[in-house]
């Protein structure tokens, strides 16, 4: 997590194994349970996924949910792909042109995983500011251990969360 005022990773040094290793099985379910969600909510014009974690949750969504329109947008806040990899001062977007017209658009945003919430918070905001007229996040885990007990939390930043997990999480597609 990093500290808004000193840029510094306040995250505890854990180099063990990772809180949780998901199956592909799990992976479906979790988009089971998400899609079912999204549906009672709306199903939306558009699946934004964040690249790279997001790929795999968002198409599988898109297929559950009947949503062909799927794009993807590069976003990181990683430095590394590692457990506990250290993170950038704040989310960095490369080619934000890669989402597409939005405009007058209902999206649903996807990605794997929330650590802080604020990669996931900052493509959102990006998403609005071109246009969307409806913005939804969903992830497929929150580490709590990341989050930030002085912010908002998950369920007031993120509209669809798969699991939470305190620690580290690896998808199927990381293996």
């Amino acid at each position: 997590m990093m500290n808004a005022v000193s840029g510094r990773d306040r995250s505890p040094a854990v180099t063990g194994p990772p809180s949780v290793v998901l199956s592909w099985a799990e992976i479906s379910g979790i988009c089971g349970t998400i899609a079912v969600q999204v549906t009672a909510d709306g199903v939306p014009d558009v699946i934004v996924c964040l690249i790279r974690g997001g790929m795999v949750p968002g198409v599988l969504l898109s297929h559950v949910l009947g949503c062909r329109d799927l794009r993807g947008v590069s976003l990181t806040h990683t430095c590394a792909d590692g457990i506990n990899a250290a993170k950038t001062s704040h989310p960095v977007l490369f080619n934000p042109a890669s989402a597409g017209d939005v405009r007058g658009r209902d999206v649903l945003l996807v990605d794997d995983v929330a650590g802080t919430g604020e990669t996931a918070l900052a493509a959102v905001t990006m998403i609005r500011n071109h246009g969307a007229t409806r913005t939804r996040i969903a992830v497929c885990a929150v580490n709590t251990r990341n989050w930030n007990p002085a912010a908002p939390g998950p369920d007031e930043c993120l509209d669809y969360i798969g699991g939470r997990y305190r620690g580290w999480v690896v998808f199927p597609w990381e293996q």
